[in-house]
């Protein structure tokens, strides 16, 4: 099974702890298609998360500090939370939740011009969204994206 603090740990480990053989079994196959490159296991999983959590929060704070009609604080608490509960993949979590809201953001610049610039658009559903992908596929896109990069 994966190490603490991975997904791949967190998989097993709830598959474990009560969703029956056929989950665990079905966890455990999972497990070995999805093989992960990007871990920290000479941190402690527990530094990890905290690491994450203050690294996308204060990410997030810094936009919001810079312009504040532009992020609310609610976004900066998901980002401290999400950053807890997925360690590392709350990188996956911030893109994929970004990605997601420019394709909004594209129609209504299209559609009003400048004026789009003006109207609002809540984050949170997409940072949700992105922590899903994060939960069930974050160490498969921390690999793929760490190939392309060396």
């Amino acid at each position: 099974s994966g190490a603490p603090g991975t997904g791949r740990g967190l998989i097993a480990g709830a598959a474990r702890g009560g969703l029956g053989e056929a989950a665990q079994e079905v966890a455990e196959e999972g497990i070995g298609k999805v093989g992960s490159n990007v871990t920290l296991q000479s941190i402690d999983p527990s530094v990890e998360r905290i690491l994450a959590a203050l690294g996308a929060s204060t990410f997030l704070l810094v936009a919001a500090l810079v312009h504040p009609k532009g992020l609310g604080m609610g976004d900066v608490k998901l980002a401290l939370l999400l950053g807890a509960m997925l360690g590392l993949d709350v990188v996956v979590a911030l893109m994929i939740g970004f990605l997601a809201a420019l394709v909004p953001s594209v129609v209504l610049l299209v559609r009003h011009g400048s004026g789009a610039r003006k109207m609002a658009i809540p984050l949170v559903p997409f940072l949700a969204l992105g922590a899903v992908v994060a939960l069930f596929a974050g160490d498969a896109i921390l690999d793929w994206y760490m190939g392309l990069t060396g």
